[in-house]
């Protein structure tokens, strides 16, 4: 689980710095459901 959060975090830290720290909060609320959607399914 903690992993799965870590490689979101990462995932979204790479994608702000290439928009130099603008990332669109669509792309971040697509990969917050993602995570949420693949940390669940580990339950």
């Amino acid at each position: 689980m903690a992993d799965a959060a870590k490689n979101v975090g990462r995932a979204l830290g790479a994608g702000a710095r290439k928009r130099k720290g603008q990332a669109s909060t669509g792309m971040i609320r697509k990969a917050v459901v993602c995570a949420q959607l693949y940390i669940y399914g580990q339950i």
